[in-house]
């Protein structure tokens, strides 16, 4: 499954962090850090961005954040990998 999203009128953390939300289907009170842990997404899944240049910089850095975390727990996440990819274009 390949989640796509359009970066381009993000400004803040929180509108990347909504837009991601939406697109999932997660309920508005699921936060940010609990999208690795979720299993809303039938893994594998990749994450698609596009136009992250567009962003300003604060939303910028929560994609940067949440591909950090993915590459980070990937390996150790649920034993067999986290089997979650995210592409940031632009």
């Amino acid at each position: 499954m390949q989640v796509e999203l359009h970066a381009d009128g993000w400004v803040t953390a929180v509108d990347f962090v909504n837009a991601l939300k939406e697109a999932i289907g997660a309920p508005d009170w699921h936060g940010a850090d609990t999208f690795l842990d979720s299993r809303i997404l039938k893994a594998p899944y990749t994450i698609r961005i596009i136009g992250a240049d567009k962003a300003h910089p604060e939303a910028q850095d929560a994609i940067r954040l949440l591909a950090r975390l993915i590459n980070e727990r990937g390996a150790r996440g649920r034993g067999t990998g986290l089997e979650v990819t995210m592409l940031i274009e632009g």
